[in-house]
């Protein structure tokens, strides 16, 4: 066995383990240990501190048009469009209390409301903002950046010389024991889904301020380290880059694709300010974590943009809806569904066309990478759609893959009122509740809400032929999926919610899968929320 059949056989052995089923559940703490709950915040100590402003002057676009191509205006990149990128995207959105205990929701979602994902602001010199080129810790707790290090003109040159248009860069990174303290080794997967929704967060910002938004796929995992001098370990608290997004007011150019290795090496001779916080007094060891942490270590790749992915957002049709700034910092993770409120057949296709990157490009241009990901549906109350099992391929090109991996009795029929251009398959017809909900853990907000979804993954195939370090990208995409999915929610009156329990191999043996070449990674959950009238919403930042 080489070196790569060695590297993906840890993959698939983790993806195996960390796996629940009806006998047993993937290994984790199983109790609450309080006294090492991880601060919810990094924090390095004597950094400077730049407050950013949480009100600015720009006027919210209308939530539709920002999926759309040239819909808003472009602003310029100065101190109050960069707070308020940061503030819709990763900032505090409110702060929950009941009795005296108090903690803090974000804009960006997280499994359990841990929060592994960090961001890092690179730039260069913005007016009010810095004078001079500057990597930066964006803080939420503060909404604020804690300078890491100056960055010499000529270094910011040399790497952005690729680019004729003005960028800046924002690195998202993941500490994997702030989820591990809860959920064990299942906790890499969600660390990579909670990136995925902080990078459609960030893309879906950065449109509302009419900026493009892209992943620079080509780059490595040591790079990103480089830049952002983070250290190469094992250590508990250990926080491992995910990706560096370019963002710029013009559409950045498919060609670029990373950045000079030379320039990124010169990054770790930086004087770097501030020591950074430990999150917990003590820890537990997850070794299977740092294991395939390890192996889907992403290496230098040469590459281009996925030729499946539209280089430009394209219009939209239909009237632009209510404010893009009060749907995406309204956004909540529902508890309990009422078990009664539906939604119509089109509202629930256009929800769907917002999953589809050949129907919306933002923010699905942001990940440069082929579609991997179809969605499972469980129809409850969708009124004019009968309740069933649904499939929507998000690239109809899988189709003759998937009908030759699932049972061979399923319908594969197209509803009557579907759109014609929606690749919507009913699968199974009548009452898919009790499965939903027993799929999803048991619980039975997967079967009380309009509708319940898994998101299906092309899995062996991809990790053998793009490479194993495409594994947590699979995560990625869902997350992606995943927060376009909670933002249509709210924009319809009603609420979403992710759901990382489910049984896996349960759900592939309902599908009639033998193998692994899919994958179910994620579910999800979207209805009219029951809201706990115990909990005294307050404001995010006094």
């Amino acid at each position: 066995m080489d070196q790569n059949e060695n590297i993906l056989d840890t993959v698939l052995q983790y993806h195996q383990r960390s796996k629940h089923g009806f006998q047993q559940f993937a290994d984790a703490p199983g109790y609450m240990d309080w006294a090492n709950q991880p601060d919810p915040y990094r924090r390095y100590e004597g950094a400077e501190l730049i407050r950013l402003p949480q009100r600015t002057a720009i006027k919210s676009p209308g939530y539709s048009e920002i999926y759309a191509a040239a819909a808003t205006p472009i602003q310029v990149i100065n101190r109050q469009s960069i707070a308020n990128l940061f503030f819709h995207s990763l900032a505090l959105s409110a702060v929950k209390q009941a009795g005296e205990a108090r903690w803090a929701l974000r804009v960006n979602p997280s499994s359990g409301n841990l929060h592994p994902t960090e961001a890092y602001l690179l730039c260069g010199a913005i007016d009010s903002l810095c004078d001079a080129p500057m990597l930066a810790h964006y803080v939420p707790e503060e909404h604020g950046l804690e300078i890491r290090c100056h960055v010499p003109l000529s270094l910011w040159q040399s790497l952005t010389d690729a680019f004729t248009q003005p960028v800046f860069f924002v690195c998202l990174t993941s500490i994997f024991w702030r989820e591990a303290w809860k959920y064990g080794e299942r906790a890499y997967r969600y660390c990579q889904l909670d990136l995925g929704h902080a990078i459609a967060t960030v893309s879906l910002a950065a449109a509302c301020l009419g900026w493009y938004c892209r992943l620079l796929p080509g780059l490595s995992q040591q790079q990103l380290r480089d830049l952002m001098a983070l250290p190469c370990n094992d250590d508990p608290e250990t926080e491992q880059p995910g990706c560096l997004l370019a963002i710029s007011p013009v559409q950045l150019a498919p060609r670029v694709t990373s950045l000079p290795t030379i320039s990124v090496t010169a990054f770790k001779n930086l004087a770097q300010t501030g020591i950074v916080n430990r999150l917990s007094p003590d820890h537990v060891p997850w070794p299977e974590i740092n294991a395939v942490a390890r192996a889907c270590e992403k290496p230098v790749t040469h590459c281009k943009v996925a030729p499946g992915v539209m280089a430009e957002r394209i219009p939209e049709r239909m009237a632009s809806g209510p404010d893009a700034f009060a749907i995406i910092r309204h956004r909540r993770s529902a508890v309990a569904m009422d078990a009664k409120t539906a939604m119509s057949a089109t509202k629930f296709y256009r929800l769907l066309q917002r999953t589809l990157p050949n129907r919306v490009a933002c923010p699905y241009t942001t990940l440069a990478l082929p579609v991997k990901i179809h969605l499972l549906f469980f129809v409850h109350r969708v009124t004019g759609l009968s309740p069933g099992v649904y499939l929507l391929l998000r690239d109809i090109a899988c189709k003759a893959k998937l009908q030759q991996s699932l049972k061979p009795h399923f319908a594969w029929q197209k509803p009557e009122a579907c759109p014609a251009d929606l690749p919507l398959y009913q699968l199974l017809d009548g009452n898919a509740g009790d499965i939903a909900m027993q799929l999803s853990c048991q619980q039975v907000i997967a079967a009380e809400g309009c509708f319940s979804l898994g998101m299906l993954a092309d899995f062996r195939q991809t990790l053998q032929v793009e490479g194993v370090w495409s594994y947590p990208q699979l995560y990625w995409e869902c997350g992606v999926v995943g927060q376009v999915l909670y933002l249509e929610a709210e924009a319809l009156g009603l609420q979403g919610t992710g759901i990382g329990c489910f049984f896996d191999d349960p759900v592939h043996d309902f599908l009639g899968l033998e193998s692994d070449c899919f994958q179910i990674l994620y579910h999800f959950t979207v209805g009219g929320s029951i809201k706990d009238k115990r909990l005294l919403t307050l404001p995010a930042y006094a």
